[in-house]
């Protein structure tokens, strides 16, 4: 009889379906602005970092790579590490690379599981590390933990980690407007554990200063899931991720605390 699949394993194969059915523009999310907004937001603040143009930055959980090499092709003089622990999600990444000349010099694609990195990584350093929504398909706060410690491990004394995830209390706010105006709860997905503050503060703090945590999305979920989602109902429309508003959405200031997901800035210790 074969083994029952672990919970690690339940989600790394919803991934590799995921990366072998969906849409170019969905495999990651359905979302395709919110991800440009993300990559946006990570080129951003490195840059605001004034870091040395030449850095070395280490992208754990790239999934299909497209966050990877927009932020790349802002940072034209970086080089990059992009690592995930599904094969079908590194495959997609290495065709979305070589659709890309421009960076394509720059960027590596390897399988890596941010649970065990020597294999993708080995003795190697970085000034940057990243991750998008990557810590949150951790099934349990030891495992979370471990991850960020993992990812300290390969970071240079003073080198930065962007933890682009999702927070519970965003989550909540946003449920409660949209609950406000009749919209029904937006649930957390079953592979994903969402963090509080304090709980990124406990499992950070042994290894990094936390300098800020900016909730660069709240406007932008604000827009298209509560305003967008409300129109769309009194129309009788299924929303579109496409719908323009979202395009307008992603370049409007960031107000609020209606995201689940925003970005903690952490430099290691």
């Amino acid at each position: 009889m074969k083994e029952p699949l672990s919970e690690n394993d339940k989600i790394k194969e919803y991934w590799d379906e995921r990366a072998a059915g969906s849409s170019a523009i969905a495999v990651t999310t359905n979302d395709n602005y919110l991800r440009i907004l993300e990559a946006e937001t990570i080129a951003k603040v490195i840059q605001e970092l004034e870091l040395p143009d030449a850095l070395r930055v280490f992208d754990v959980g790239c999934g299909d790579g497209q966050t990877t090499i927009r932020v790349a092709e802002t940072l034209k003089a970086a080089t990059f590490l992009g690592a995930d622990y599904s094969p079908a999600m590194v495959a997609r990444a290495v065709a979305n690379l070589a659709d890309n000349a421009d960076v394509s010099k720059r960027v590596e694609f390897r399988e890596g599981d941010i649970l065990n990195l020597v294999a993708c990584s080995g003795a190697e350093h970085f000034d940057v590390a990243t991750t998008d929504r990557c810590i949150i398909n951790l099934p349990t706060f030891e495992e979370q933990r471990q991850a960020i410690h993992n990812i300290a491990q390969y970071l240079k004394p003073g080198g930065y980690y962007l933890a682009l995830e999702n927070f519970t209390d965003g989550q909540e706010m946003l449920n409660q407007t949209r609950a406000l105006i009749g919209l029904p709860e937006i649930s957390v997905r079953w592979h994903n554990r969402f963090l509080t503050e304090q709980e990124l503060d406990e499992i950070a703090s042994p290894h990094f200063d936390i300098l800020r945590i900016l909730n660069f999305s709240s406007t932008y979920y604000y827009i298209t899931r509560v305003v967008y989602s409300a129109l769309c109902r009194d129309l009788g429309e299924e929303p579109d991720y496409q719908h323009p508003i979202h395009k307008v959405a992603m370049t409007l200031p960031s107000e609020g605390n209606y995201s689940p997901t925003r970005m903690a800035i952490l430099r290691r210790k």
